[in-house]
Parts: structure tokens; sequence; C-alpha cells
């Protein structure tokens, strides 16, 4: 299990060397940081909207230092975030759970097929609980890794950032595993 308790600020180690307990701390403060003042969150996805270019392919991309990320809507995508976020109340703050963690598997197949299983899982452990969940895979940057979550590019139906705002979700497991290079696969459990 992650030890969230661990309180110091900063996420790597040793050049390319990830704490995982400092990473998920220094992210759970950033989902709750936003949580309390959505409306200003929406500042800083204005300010990201100057990373997004387009490649000599003609494809959308965010790319901020060294993280580099394919988008399918772009600039309408972050513009339509803020709106949201700029319309949005502030949310209660979220405890972060051991009992929501998942173990992620190193297969990123098996990873993206993980949500159903364990969805069905849960609902049988906690039968009144509603349950989102959000998978990714991205350099550990906290402040990125929450803005393209609230952006939701990738997805029409805004599933990510609905998680993020749902008033109703008072808990989160936050579960993440080394992946290639310097990515690694996040898996954000929510539930009321």
């Amino acid at each position: 299990m992650v030890d969230a308790s661990v309180n110091k600020k900063k996420v790597v180690k040793k050049k390319g060397e990830v704490d995982p307990s400092t990473f998920v701390k220094e992210l759970f403060e950033e989902i709750n940081r936003f949580r309390s003042d959505p409306a200003s969150y929406a500042d800083i996805v204005k300010s990201h909207i100057k990373y997004i270019t387009r490649s000599k392919e003609g494809k959308l991309i965010y790319e901020n230092g060294d993280f580099k990320t394919a988008l399918n809507q772009g600039e309408a995508a972050f513009n339509n975030a803020m709106d949201i976020l700029q319309n949005t109340s502030p949310l209660p703050t979220l405890e972060l759970s051991e009992d929501l963690r998942v173990e992620v598997p190193d297969d990123p197949e098996v990873q993206a097929k993980l949500h159903n299983n364990l969805f069905n899982e849960l609902k049988k452990q906690y039968p009144n609980k509603n349950f989102g969940f959000n998978l990714d895979i991205a350099n550990p940057r906290v402040e990125i890794i929450v803005l393209l979550q609230l952006v939701d590019d990738t997805k029409s139906n805004g599933n990510r950032r609905n998680n993020f705002l749902n008033p109703n979700h008072r808990t989160i497991g936050i579960s993440m595993k080394k992946q290639k290079g310097k990515h690694f696969t996040f898996y954000l459990t929510f539930a009321n």
C-alpha cells in the first residue's frame, strides 16, 4: 500500500526516479485544491492553451516540457473545460482511501479492461456506493494530470471531468505503476 502520510514536497527522489508515496500525496492535494475552488482552476487551464500546437501531419499536440500527448479537440476542449469550471461551485474535499487502491497490472491492455472487473467487485463489496474510474498514462506531473483530466479532450462525454466534478464523491483511491520511459499508469477510483 502507498503511504500517503509522507510530508515531502519533492516527487522526484533522484533524476528519473519517482517516489510513489510523495507523488500520491501531491496528486491528492492537487485534486482537492481543484475541488475547493474549481473556478480559479479555469485560469490554470487557460494558461496551458499555449502548449497546444499542430504537428507536421496536422495532428493537435499538447507539449509541455518533456510531456507530450495527442489531442482530439485541442483548444475547443480547453475552452469548454474553462466554461464548466467557471460555473462550478466549490466541491467537498475528498478523503484518501487505501481500500479504493488497486493493483495496476503490467500489461496496458489489461489495465484498460481493469475497470470493468473492478466496478463489479466494488459493487459487490459496497452495494450502496457509486463509483467512478479514471485511467491515464502520463508523466508524473500533478498539475498536468489534473488539467488533462478536467479538459478531457480524448473523450467526448466528459467522463473523466465528471468524476472530478461529482459532488457526491467523498473518497478517492490513487494507484500508479511505472511504465516505459518516464511514464506511469495512473488509476483513480472515486466513490461516494
